[in-house]
């Protein structure tokens, strides 16, 4: 028992002999300053996990770490989401954070520029609506995605190649989608600080970040890093796509540098090239003029799963069709990469459209040809002028259609000509007229020997395609007064130089006399008087002037109008 008292005394002097030690150690603690105790400054660098093609995540997590093909999916010409996690801010103090990206990787173009961070539509080739992206999530400014501290336009990008991308591509971007943004504290200014060559095969970026701090401590700083696509940058000789998609590795890299807080370590963040999709093509070629019933081939050279045939827009009555002629309706979708359109029965345009998927993955590309319809000509109605007694030779003009969109052959379309007069054809010759729009090779049905006398040309149909083509004029031949009256002659037929008119007036009172080219436009007056009925009224034209071809005389005598066609000819 006494030796147990005894061992428990010295414990408590012991302990008792200490206590002054630790009384001092505890005062000297509470005398060191405050601002050992604060939390430095830190940053933490993360990208958007928004799952796999098949297994999407909305809104997309935040991850401090590199991700692949089953965390996160996105197309070339997409944004990858990043965001910066400030903590440990000193109030009110301006800083600048410097961080950088890769434009080059393995050869290849990777990031083009910085954008804001919600740049991942189109999203249909995946078949889910795009998941929301929210960079306030999981910090104290969660709920505040609509209402950022600040937001400041990323500078258009400096590196380009000599055909000006990527700059023409951040220039297709609309304003709100050019700007970095964030929550806790004011951007400046954002700089690049002239790194970069897209002549080497791996390269970064560097840019520099200057923001103010506010009172909270943190602060969220978010943005996109554009994915180059090769629709942008197209494709080498061999064929392989300038972009970084569908290289082995993870070619998309982000980084934070440095800032004016302190050492930032290694905050590196990469994505795998499997994660981002090409987006398919669909370069379209084919016809852009074409007759009516012509059938012409659309195609493109892009591989693809399935290709979908539409019409954007048809006012010809274009159809899609086979080689059997068959009409495929306004909608087809193939497993080739072309199509035959028959452009339908009369004048006007259509307009291919195409889609192609591959893997699941629609284009996203407006990919269309227009093509420009016109009307066949109907087969021409001609007057045949046979020899006289004493003559071995004939002539025939067409007398529809008319007009200078028009050319006329007579020998099978070898040669055409403006002028819709043929003479000298030797007696038995026989003939066989078509007639061409001009600069097609829209062709009538001929007009022979056999069908002559069985006129398809419509005079009505005849006067409104000219109107429809030739200038307008404030005084026109109007189409009533194409019929012709025998009532005024001219002589001789045809003339070189001088032509003699004569008529005959009507009724008492005035006349005009008119010379008109055979789109019915006014050439000139010819002459203009007062007459009794019955008088005899002659004319001398002078044509020196006037190219070959016909024109039409026209005679006003009160309300009667009489009409004569003559044949100027060298």
């Amino acid at each position: 028992m006494k030796n147990n008292i005894h061992t428990t005394s010295k414990k408590i002097l012991l302990e008792f002999s200490l206590m002054p030690q630790l009384a001092l150690m505890l005062a000297l603690l509470l005398a060191l300053p405050l601002s050992l105790y604060a939390q430095k400054p830190a940053a933490s660098l993360e990208q958007v996990r928004n799952g796999g093609a098949s297994s999407p995540v909305s809104p997309g997590n935040w991850q401090n770490g590199n991700l692949n093909a089953s965390q996160a999916h996105f197309v070339e010409s997409h944004s990858i989401p990043y965001r910066a996690l400030l903590t440990g801010l000193p109030s009110n103090t301006r800083v600048s954070l410097t961080m950088a990206y890769d434009i080059r990787h393995s050869g290849r173009n990777a990031l083009d520029f910085l954008t804001h961070f919600d740049r991942i539509e189109p999203h249909g080739q995946f078949f889910h609506p795009a998941e929301v992206i929210d960079p306030t999530l999981g910090t104290t400014f969660a709920g505040q995605l609509a209402s950022p501290t600040s937001t400041l336009e990323i500078p258009r990008p400096t590196l380009l190649r000599g055909d000006g991308v990527p700059g023409t591509v951040w220039d297709q971007l609309t304003a709100a989608k050019r700007v970095m943004t964030m929550w806790g504290g004011f951007i400046e200014s954002i700089v690049y600080d002239g790194s970069g060559d897209l002549s080497v095969s791996n390269s970064e970026q560097r840019i520099i970040v200057t923001f103010m701090t506010g009172n909270s401590g943190a602060a969220v700083l978010a943005w996109g890093g554009h994915i180059a696509s090769r629709l942008d940058w197209g494709y080498d000789n061999a064929g392989v796509p300038l972009s970084a998609g569908g290289i082995s590795g993870s070619p998309y890299h982000m980084r934070l540098k440095n800032w004016t807080l302190g050492n930032l370590g290694n905050q590196d963040r990469s994505l795998a090239a499997a994660a981002v999709i090409a987006p398919p093509g669909c370069a379209l070629t084919g016809a852009t003029a074409a007759c009516a019933g012509e059938v012409n081939t659309y195609s493109t050279t892009e591989t693809a799963d399935s290709y979908a045939w539409t019409f954007a827009a048809n006012t010809s009555g274009a159809f899609f069709t086979n080689s059997n002629g068959d009409n495929l309706g306004s909608s087809v979708t193939t497993n080739t990469g072309s199509i035959m359109v028959n452009s339908g029965p009369g004048g006007g345009s259509y307009t291919v459209n195409l889609v192609t998927t591959r893997n699941g993955i629609s284009s996203t590309d407006i990919c269309q040809v227009t093509a420009i319809i016109t009307a066949i000509p109907a087969r021409p109605d001609i007057t045949y002028n046979p020899p006289a007694c004493d003559e071995t030779t004939f002539s025939i003009e067409v007398t529809c259609p008319l007009g200078a969109q028009y050319e006329y052959s007579n020998n099978g379309g070898a040669t055409y000509q403006a002028s819709p007069i043929f003479g000298g054809i030797a007696a038995g010759a026989g003939f066989s007229v078509t007639v061409r729009v001009v600069g097609t090779s829209c062709v009538s049905a001929a007009t022979h020997c056999g069908n002559y006398d069985t006129q398809v040309c419509s005079a009505s149909a005849a006067a409104t395609s000219l109107e429809k083509d030739q200038q307008s004029s404030s005084q026109r031949l109007g189409t009533g007064e194409l019929n012709l009256k025998s009532n005024v002659s001219a002589y001789p037929v045809p003339f070189k130089e001088k032509l003699n008119l004569e008529f005959y007036s009507e009724r008492d009172g005035t006349f005009r006399v008119n010379l008109y080219d055979m789109g019915g436009k006014l050439i000139r007056q010819l002459k203009a008087g007062t007459g009794k009925a019955g008088d005899l009224q002659r004319i001398e034209v002078d044509g020196k002037d006037l190219e070959d071809g016909m024109y039409l005389v026209g005679v006003e005598n009160g309300s009667e109008r009489q009409t004569i066609r003559i044949i100027k000819k060298e």
